[in-house]
């Protein structure tokens, strides 16, 4: 019997020894679970009594939909969403019923939740905002991914006036880094007040709001750095002055941006359906272009005929362009964008996307010869063509890119269809592979290029 005793302490006390990470301190063993999603941190609570309580202090509280979706992905309807809001809900709440942090560098929550849950989401935020939260992000897009939001962002009376005297409980604000809202309505004075109250505010994210309007994003003591307004269709004007803006994306409605002390932008993308609001986008930014040196551009609708009279501005520093293009059955061809190409003489890396919806409707016919060039890149390194198929259009425009960039290092050619657009262009066919590949090589010993060509 008293070996037996003996031998079970030997036992405890070597697994006691082999368990050196419940000796750590608490704060990095916080530390550690912080880099967990919610529901993997919370599981640690069974390993030990030394573990119950310390998941309940993570400064990170990312709600994870997939932990919800998951357990009901067997059905697909109606009592399917209601079934999953209501564990969602139940999920979150009861987390942070538990949660005893003082402090949250993120807090994340994302599901299809509707107005019919405003009560249990201004509770979320108002959780967030007391404990100090830097990151905060509410995504409420639908199951489908559509935007179509159901969830507005509190304005009981003037939301500023309330913050400021603290009657909504939201004093702790100050110490916000980065906002991202999707799928929640949220009007302009309430992103202004957050801009101009957030000393630390780095970077703002409205996706899909209705409610903006008429937005100045402007101030002497700004820290913003990182601006994304993303099919805000109800907006229509807005106005940038901020010093330390380096990036910002805009993807809605034909409207004037006004741009006013912007030294520091270097990076900028836009999205449109058609190619006219794109230009007209870059020419309300010419004052600034010389000190551009990052452009995407994404053009969701299909690529109409650029008018040969329009004048480019001259993006005299950009080094890095990438162009997203729906190639169509009325695309004939991708030269016309080379006047805009012309404008960009430090150009070093350039990558096209291009998307076909339909591989029945392209134009088929022979490529055109591409005359030589009289306006060449000298400083083009690295050519990327996503969605690669070999026909005239591809071929026209990678012979001018080839033919005009006198340093190219690089060339890559990939079949596969763009991950960023909606293709219904099989590049995986056999035949259209073999077109391909066809091109891609008549297209390597035509000019020599030997290892610089690489198809994927």
């Amino acid at each position: 019997m008293g070996r037996k005793q003996n031998s079970a302490k030997k036992q405890k006390r070597g697994n006691e020894n082999d368990d050196r990470i419940s000796k750590l301190p608490d704060e990095l063993i916080i530390f550690i679970l912080s880099l967990l999603n919610v529901k993997e941190a919370a599981r640690t609570s069974v390993l030990s009594r030394r573990w119950h309580q310390v998941w309940t202090f993570i400064p990170s509280l990312n709600f994870d939909p997939s932990v919800v979706i998951n357990d009901l992905c067997w059905v697909r309807n109606r009592w399917f969403l209601l079934k999953g809001r209501s564990k969602y809900v139940n999920w979150v709440n009861s987390v942070l019923k538990t949660h005893q942090g003082s402090n949250l560098d993120k807090f994340r929550v994302q599901f299809d939740l509707d107005g019919n849950h405003r009560h249990h989401i201004d509770a979320w935020l108002k959780f967030a905002i007391e404990r100090r939260v830097k990151n905060l992000s509410m995504d409420f897009r639908n199951f489908e991914g559509l935007l179509d939001p159901q969830y507005c962002f509190p304005v009981l009376g003037n939301l500023s006036k309330r913050l400021r005297s603290g009657t909504v409980g939201f004093p702790h604000c100050t110490s916000l880094r980065a906002l991202e809202l999707v799928a929640v309505n949220i009007n302009a004075d309430q992103i202004e007040y957050f801009l101009s109250n957030c000393p630390f505010l780095e970077r703002v994210c409205v996706i899909g709001s209705s409610a903006l309007v008429n937005l100045r994003v402007a101030g002497a003591s700004l820290c913003l750095r990182y601006l994304e307004l993303i099919h805000c269709y109800g907006l229509e004007s807005l106005y940038i002055s901020a010093t330390n803006l380096i990036s910002f994306v805009f993807h809605g409605p034909s409207i004037k941006i006004s741009y006013e002390n912007i030294p520091n932008l270097v990076e900028v993308y836009f999205a449109a359906d058609f190619v006219g609001p794109i230009i007209k986008y870059l020419l309300q930014l010419s004052s600034y272009v010389s000190q551009i040196e990052t452009l995407e551009l994404n053009l969701f609708g299909g690529m109409e005929k650029i008018d040969p009279l329009c004048k480019f501005p001259v993006f005299a520093n950009l080094k890095k362009w990438k162009l997203k293009i729906h190639a169509t059955n009325n695309t004939r061809t991708l030269l016309d964008y080379a006047p805009f190409i012309h404008a960009c003489p430090a150009l070093q890396t350039f990558e096209l996307e291009i998307a076909r919806w339909n591989k029945h409707n392209v134009v088929m016919r022979r490529a055109k010869e591409v005359p030589d060039p009289h306006c060449p890149h000298k400083n083009l390194r690295e050519v990327k063509i996503v969605g690669f198929t070999g026909l005239a259009v591809d071929n026209e425009i990678a012979t001018y890119l080839i033919k005009n960039a006198f340093s190219l290092e690089k060339i890559i050619l990939d079949t596969s269809a763009p991950t960023s657009v909606d293709n219904r262009w099989d590049h995986k066919d056999p035949m259209s592979i073999e077109t391909a590949v066809k091109c891609a090589m008549g297209l390597k010993y035509r000019f020599a290029l030997g290892n610089k060509l690489k198809l994927r």
